[in-house]
């Protein structure tokens, strides 16, 4: 039983779908949409960039294997020219010695989707990321809307 074989390793149940050799092809099938999403970018003479957003279970994950269930993932996106963002390592250097479950809307039990804090960080995290790559300036202007004034 997959679930069962995931929960004793202590990799999230869905990590198996990110081996090449997976029958179900889900990394050759994610890596092929993300390919289109690209070409689809250069099309429109933007730039496509991927966001990895790692999950509670990745985050358990990681800190007994060190490294996340992903990694393919992100190896293969490099590998075809895609421009990644893995935010796993971003955000666990952010939060320094903190828990990643604070995140989540219900830390306590470290569950559940991002939560407003946890939002916040992730934003921040990327706004600087996207300045650090050259994707937008640092002095970019905001519109009255909120949104950004400048397009990727």
């Amino acid at each position: 039983m997959p679930r069962v074989r995931a929960r004793l390793t202590g990799r999230p149940s869905w990590s198996a779908f990110f081996a090449p050799d997976h029958a179900s092809g889900t990394l050759a099938l994610t890596v092929a949409i993300a390919q289109a999403f690209a070409r689809e970018a250069r099309q429109r003479q933007k730039t496509a960039l991927v966001l990895i957003l790692p999950s509670a279970g990745s985050f358990r994950g990681h800190g007994t294997w060190g490294e996340f269930e992903y990694a393919t993932l992100v190896a293969a996106l490099a590998a075809r020219g895609i421009r990644t963002l893995d935010l796993g390592p971003l955000l666990l250097a952010r939060l320094g010695p903190r828990s990643y479950c604070e995140l989540y809307a219900r830390p306590e039990s470290c569950e559940g989707h991002y939560g407003r804090s946890g939002g916040a960080i992730v934003a921040d995290v990327v706004a600087r990321e996207l300045v650090r790559v050259g994707l937008v300036r640092s002095d970019s202007k905001v519109r009255a809307d909120g949104a950004p004034a400048r397009s990727l």
